[in-house]
């Protein structure tokens, strides 16, 4: 093979690891953000019983009480972290970034560099693309509820 032949080769196979290195890590994100969501939906409900328990049970109300923060706890950090929202945006990511993947393993016969540089701006736009997205997401976190004061006369 000639050395140009044998530098795309390598080119392809650099730029094949990176996106298997990428879509893997997003996977696990992905993953981690779920086991996130679940383990603190799971806390605020247990604690829940438990602030029953402690307050009916064994009639011990400051007990009960800190019992009792805890789902609101639980409520802002899974709405500061946004779990839900993560996990589809690196389930996205991970998909993007799988199907760049899968086009040139199977779908560039013989690749040429202008195949690798086309891939690689693929690459570029994905992610420019999802970090906007994220940040479009993470600044509507932000409700505003519209309560207006009256005005003093």
């Amino acid at each position: 093979m000639n050395g140009e032949g044998g530098q795309i080769l390598s080119q392809l196979q650099t730029l094949k690891d990176e996106l298997l290195k990428k879509a893997t890590f997003h996977q696990r994100m992905r993953s981690w953000d779920a086991a996130w969501h679940q383990t603190l939906v799971i806390v605020a409900a247990l604690s829940s019983i438990a602030s029953g328990v402690a307050g009916l049970y064994f009639a011990k109300p400051g007990l009960a009480g800190v019992f009792g923060t805890v789902p609101a706890a639980a409520t802002l950090l899974i709405q500061t972290l946004q779990c839900v929202r993560a996990q589809n945006w690196h389930l996205r990511m991970a998909t993007g970034i799988e199907a760049i993947r899968r086009k040139l393993e199977f779908e560039v016969g013989d690749p040429t560099s202008a195949d690798v540089a086309n891939a690689s701006k693929e690459l570029t736009a994905l992610e420019a693309l999802m970090a906007a997205d994220w940040s479009k997401k993470t600044d509507e976190q932000h409700i505003d509820l519209q309560i207006r004061r009256p005005r003093k006369a």
